[in-house]
């Protein structure tokens, strides 16, 4: 079998078998030149990620790996411990995830991997006539299984960014504030506790923020930082017009958000601390709900064709900064939330199926279609893909 040759070995990552000069100047081992680890990597089920995993060799070496692949890396002699990292959460590895491999001078050890996905879940807010519950269900509508029944209405807002914990808007009376909860509906942890309104919550990719906006007193609502755990609250925009629904992009280096002055909404992406705000969208196209592409490069939102009306809105998508605004969808009907699948592959929204039942449906960037999930006795609102 013939093997490829990664030539991403960095000197201080390989164990001491012998030494030789880096570049630096340092010492570091030498790989035998007949010495390979060996992994094969088996991946089974459907929603698979075509960006493949990552195999970590002795927490210092990362090496791309496609998910269904054979390949190797040429190392040191010695015990060498290997991790598959890149895992979605609808996914599983059989048996464990870590493997430890001796390796003997001239010798190619084996490892193998098994790793079976499942169709990708979407978090959603179901309203009835009797509640306004999470649920959680398959991305084609199916399996559908509400998180928990707890005073109030609760609004999903988005997933941590492992796919562990949800954040939520929990109303009570003219009060709303943020929430955790696992998918399950353990593990409940209130974040905020302030008059009026805490919405729209975004983690951010590291997990050490999270994006909101809070209205406090009569003020507008504006755009607010805090701690995973609640604490460390405070404004980041301070501007007289409502500063709504903030999504953080991929890298973490901006928020994308919309503005509304009276009857004009912009969409916006700024500095996470309130600076360097850049307006994309015209005025005519009250354009909101922006959410970023998993590669950063694009924006969803949606917006009316029409300037004089709120209702018929359809599905765009634009550049990062703004350019080359193209409609997605032409249902003349109201289209709202979209968000990216974690591939990018497709944008889930929802869009009014009777003038009383909002439902799914799922646009695939590949083939620029648009797939309506069936429609069911609940009204089925905000989206989210599970990471």
């Amino acid at each position: 079998m013939k093997y490829s040759v990664h030539r991403r070995l960095v000197c201080a990552a390989v164990a001491a078998a012998a030494t030789i000069a880096c570049a630096d100047g340092s010492a570091s081992s030498r790989p035998d030149e007949s010495t390979w680890l060996v992994w094969t990597i088996r991946t089974t089920g459907t929603d698979l990620d075509p960006n493949g995993y990552t195999v970590l060799i002795d927490s210092s070496q990362t090496v791309a790996a496609s998910i269904n692949a054979t390949d190797s890396v040429r190392v040191a002699t010695g015990t060498h411990i290997l991790r598959l990292g890149g895992v979605g959460s609808n996914c599983a590895i059989s048996g464990t995830n870590t493997s430890t491999a001796h390796v003997e001078a001239g010798h190619h050890v084996p490892v193998a991997w098994a790793v079976s996905c499942k169709i990708r879940q979407i978090a959603v807010t179901l309203d009835t006539a009797s509640f306004i519950r999470i649920a959680i269900l398959d991305r084609d509508g199916q399996n559908q299984s509400l998180v928990a029944d707890v005073p109030g209405a609760e609004y999903v807002d988005s997933w941590s960014p492992d796919g562990t914990t949800l954040l939520y808007s929990n109303v009570i009376g003219s009060n709303t504030d943020l929430w955790l909860t696992g998918p399950d509906g353990s593990n409940r942890v209130r974040l905020t506790n302030t008059p009026i309104t805490n919405h729209g919550g975004s983690w951010s990719p590291d997990g050490r923020l999270i994006a909101f906006h809070g209205r406090r007193a009569a003020a507008a609502a504006q755009v607010y930082l805090m701690n995973p755990d609640g604490s460390n609250q405070h404004a980041v925009t301070d501007g007289t017009w409502p500063n709504i629904y903030p999504r953080w992009s991929p890298d973490g280096m901006r928020l994308v958000l919309y503005e509304q002055r009276g009857a004009d909404v912009q969409v916006l992406t700024m500095n996470p601390d309130g600076t360097d705000r850049r307006y994309l969208t015209p005025l005519a196209l009250r354009a909101v709900e922006p959410t970023w592409s998993p590669d950063g490069h694009r924006i969803a939102f949606t917006g009316t064709p029409d300037s004089g009306s709120f209702v018929a809105r359809e599905l765009y998508v634009m550049n990062a900064d703004g350019s080359n605004i193209r409609q997605l969808t032409n249902a003349g009907k109201s289209v709202a939330s979209p968000d990216w699948s974690p591939d990018g592959q497709f944008i889930v929204f929802t869009e009014q199926a009777t003038p009383a039942m909002m439902r799914l449906s799922v646009y695939s960037v590949a083939d620029a279609t648009t797939q309506p999930l069936p429609l069911t006795s609940r009204q089925i609102l905000y989206p989210m893909w599970r990471p």
